[in-house]
């Protein structure tokens, strides 16, 4: 998984990555409601880059 996940991929469904509201769309989507294309940012993500790693990593996860 990346730094992204898109609300069209099976892990956006799962609160523990993508939140309440990040599961929720991405439910919403996947029953084909419309809502917009969009992505969440992964809970682990944002704790690593805040804890766990130097801001030239972040930069290249944020970037791919």
């Amino acid at each position: 998984m990346g730094a992204l996940v898109w609300f069209d991929e099976a892990a956006c469904e799962d609160v523990a990555v993508a939140g309440g509201k990040g599961a929720s769309l991405a439910a919403m989507a996947g029953a084909g409601l419309p809502v917009p294309p969009g992505f969440v940012v992964p809970a682990g993500i944002e704790h690593a880059a805040r804890f766990d790693t130097d801001s030239a990593e972040i930069e290249f996860w944020f970037t791919q």
